[in-house]
């Protein structure tokens, strides 16, 4: 089994990743994988094939939101 954490170094990522210890964890943020990427994320996922995510990234820029 394979843990993919995306959004790794922030604030949520970061304290879920601090409290699981296991050799199959991938943490990955910018500019390792572009979650708004679809290409990206299907290629990263076809390589590195994750069976469970999750997902923490976003957008943290709010007043850039519209």
């Amino acid at each position: 089994m394979t843990l993919l954490i995306t959004g790794a170094n922030g604030r949520l990522g970061s304290q879920i990743a601090q409290r699981i210890s296991d050799a199959t964890l991938r943490l990955v943020d910018l500019p390792e994988l572009d979650i708004s990427d679809f290409d990206a994320v299907q290629r990263y996922f076809a390589v590195h094939r994750p069976s469970t995510v999750i997902h923490c990234a976003a957008w943290t820029a709010v007043d850039g939101c519209a």
